[in-house]
Order: structure tokens, then C-alpha cells, then sequence
């Protein structure tokens, strides 16, 4: 009885280690998603001019070439922008994506660490919505920030793509003088 048990969980820990490696290597076998991004002008901060007519090709969630007037490849998805101006996304440095103050004192004493987790995406995407692909997170309770990265990062939220290191601790303010 003893070596049958053994055995059965001999072959569940096989299992086990063996089933993330399948499951990732059938996941890397699907092709990314091709995308052209057409619009009428690129502000270029690089070189501080004005591309007009610019193509983006973007392959999965990394950006390939940039350029104007660029040959979009058959098979590609276009989303054509019109008149509309790319520019690159925003940084913001100093940012508590957990929490957009409304009301002082319900926030202080009435709101717990899950009523701020479940209302943290929505400021995520406001934040994203505004332009700012990049954010740090000076802090939050609970590691509520990482919590909300950690869904970004693994595609459960619709903002994935935005990065975002948080801060865990707080810093001291800077002072200039």
C-alpha cells in the first residue's frame, strides 16, 4: 500500500513540474499579432522634428520600425488614425496610482486596503488614458501597487502593456534650495 501511494505521488509531481513546460511551449508557438499604425504626423523627441505620414509596425507588444511612408507588409492589421499626431507615451515619476483623493475623511477612516485594491485599476487607466505609459508608484498599502503591476504585467487588465516599477517604500521629498 505504502509503494503504490509512493508511486501515485512520484507521478503527480511529474505531472505537475511537466505541465507549466507543455503548456509554454504551446504558448510560444502561436505567431504575434502584426499591427500597422497610420496617422498623419510622429512628434520625433529623438531628433526633435515632425514625421509626416508616419507607419508604426508593431509585432506582438514591441514596435519594429518607425518611419514615413513605410511598406506595410501583406497580412498586417492597419488601423488607420486620420489626422490624428503620435507621439511618445509620458512618463510620470511621482504617482499613487492606488488612490485619487475624493473625500478626505472617507478616505482616511472609512475606505479598507480591499476598497482601494478594487478601485486601483480604474485610476490605471485613467492614467494610461491621459498618455503616460510609463508610471512609478511612490507607494501604497498592502502592496496594493504591486498587486495592480502584477495583473498589468500578466494581462489582466486591460492596460497591459503600460510599465510601471513601484516604489514599495516612500522617498524622503526632495527639497531644492
Amino acid at each position: 500500500m505504502l509503494g503504490s501511494a509512493r508511486r501515485l505521488a512520484r507521478l503527480l509531481c511529474t505531472v505537475a513540474l511537466a505541465l507549466p513546460l507543455t503548456l509554454a511551449a504551446q504558448e510560444s508557438t502561436t505567431p504575434p499579432t502584426r499591427i500597422a499604425v497610420r496617422a498623419a504626423r510622429l512628434i520625433d523627441t529623438k531628433a526633435g522634428t515632425v514625421v509626416q505620414n508616419p507607419i508604426v509596425l508593431i509585432e506582438g507588444d514591441k514596435i519594429t520600425a518607425v518611419g514615413a511612408r513605410l511598406t506595410i507588409p501583406a497580412g498586417v492589421q492597419v488601423i488607420d488614425l486620420g489626422s490624428a499626431t503620435l507621439l511618445p507615451g509620458l512618463i510620470d515619476c511621482h504617482t499613487h496610482m492606488t488612490g485619487q483623493p475624493e473625500n478626505y475623511y472617507t478616505d482616511l477612516f472609512r475606505r479598507s486596503p480591499i476598497d482601494v485594491a478594487v478601485r486601483a485599476h480604474i485610476y490605471a487607466k485613467r492614467t494610461l488614458l491621459a498618455g503616460f505609459t510609463m508610471v512609478r508608484d511612490v507607494g501604497s498599502e498592502e502592496f496594493i501597487d504591486v498587486a495592480l503591476r502584477n495583473a498589468i504585467n500578466d494581462g489582466r487588465w486591460w492596460a497591459r502593456g503600460c510599465r510601471w516599477p513601484p516604489c514599495r517604500f516612500p522617498l524622503p521629498a526632495a527639497t531644492v534650495t
